[in-house]
């Protein structure tokens, strides 16, 4: 007989596991070493390698401890041995790990386009009190659908153009021991409206960084609420949101395509209700000129022109399941599309109009939509078929589809 094993942190790896770190405190788990070394466990020892805590002892029913009192931003590094009769085994030696809060989002981005490439920089936020270790960069080109992943530690980066006339959409993480900060999206959409940026109380802002004016949108009527799963915003039948005179969708953009994830959750108000559309006014019916986005009724989902009762006809709405609508506007041509797939064109093109706002949820009280709005985004210029797919597998993670 002889001493135990090599105690197994986690995963069946015994070597340099990482505790978890939280404000002022760190968590540890472990489980039984792979050998007793012929006699009954009797406990296990943690300690501290540096600077110096003293040796904390637990039973052998004891398979995770919390030590907290810890100083933010000081490196630990602990080890932890278990015992039988014959002495103490082998120590596993823990990741060297500092504690603290996760760090906060990125503070700006500063996003440089050449013909060849484009340089990226970025100002980090508050650390969180421990020090961020490095950056998690994800880039996704909406044309292509080429994306990357990239680990940084620096500040700065440069990627590769798939193309002279690509967008992206950048996603930036800080990361430090306790863990990633909240995502800062860059976008090079007009406007990208994201219910999991959105904090459940005031202002829904824009994450597009595009030099784009529709920003702010405010409830007009009604309550606001997130939805559990935190992916959505919920619209009950009698929430307007109002967005700002949107400027962007001006005749300089009379080409651009919208992508809308929604989940109908019951029966709008009326039979008129609108999910996104400009009219003449609140009260204004068909006819204003931008597109009325999921003109809906309890059977059917329908995107299309904003005009003389026109529109593009998605199908069906499966109650209770999110679904990306997509519409594509230009060339004089309406495109709709469910899930990246065509669903049918109308030969008139939605017209843009900076002189009244947008309304998300319903522009004709009591026609108002029920369910929950997940992103909205628009794009400059008009996405192709496999543009519109690619789209689709790039978001539809976050909604389970």
């Amino acid at each position: 007989m002889s001493v135990p094993g090599r105690i197994i942190l986690t995963n069946n790896n015994p070597e340099l596991i990482r505790p978890y770190c939280t404000n002022m405190a760190l968590g540890f788990y472990w489980t039984t070493p792979l050998s007793d070394g012929g006699a009954p466990i009797l406990g296990y020892k943690l300690q501290e390698i540096s600077p110096g805590i003293s040796t904390i002892l637990f039973t052998p029913s004891t398979f995770s401890a919390t030590i907290s009192s810890l100083t933010n931003g000081t490196e630990y590094a602990f080890e932890i041995a278990a015992s039988n009769t014959h002495g103490y085994g082998p120590y596993s030696p823990f990741r060297t790990v500092q504690t603290g809060n996760k760090p906060s989002a990125i503070d700006t981005f500063t996003y440089l386009s050449t013909t060849s490439n484009t340089a990226l920089s970025w100002t980090p936020g508050y650390d969180g009190g421990a020090t961020v270790k490095w950056y998690v960069l994800k880039t996704y080109e909406i044309y292509t659908g080429q994306s990357t992943i990239q680990s940084l530690y620096g500040t700065t980066t440069t990627i590769n153009l798939y193309g002279t006339t690509t967008l992206y959409d950048c996603l930036l993480n800080a990361v430090n021991d306790p863990g990633y900060s909240p995502t800062y999206i860059y976008s090079q959409s007009l406007l990208r409206l994201n219910a999991s940026s959105y904090s459940g109380t005031g202002t829904w802002s824009n994450t597009s960084r595009y030099g784009i004016s529709i920003d702010g949108a405010t409830v007009s009527t009604g309550t606001i609420a997130k939805n559990v799963d935190g992916n959505g915003i919920v619209l009950d039948g009698s929430t307007v949101w109002t967005f700002p005179t949107p400027d962007a969708l001006s005749s300089a953009y009379n080409s651009f395509t919208l992508h809308l994830w929604y989940k109908q959750t019951g029966a709008p108000t009326g039979s008129d209700a609108s999910i996104l559309s400009q009219e003449y006014g609140p009260y204004g019916y068909q006819g204003g000129n931008l597109v009325s986005i999921l003109y809906t009724n309890t059977t059917s989902i329908l995107v299309g022109a904003n005009a003389g009762f026109t529109y593009v006809n998605t199908g069906a709405v499966t109650p209770d399941t999110w679904a990306l609508y997509s519409l594509t506007n230009g060339n004089s041509f309406i495109y709709g599309y469910k899930n990246g797939v065509f669903a049918g064109n109308y030969g008139g093109a939605a017209y843009t109009n900076t002189s009244n706002p947008m309304y998300l949820g319903g522009y004709q009280p009591p026609g108002n939509v029920v369910g929950e709005v997940g992103e909205i985004a628009i794009y400059p210029g008009i996405m192709n078929a496999a543009a519109i797919q690619n789209y689709f597998n790039y978001t539809r993670g976050a909604y389970g589809v």
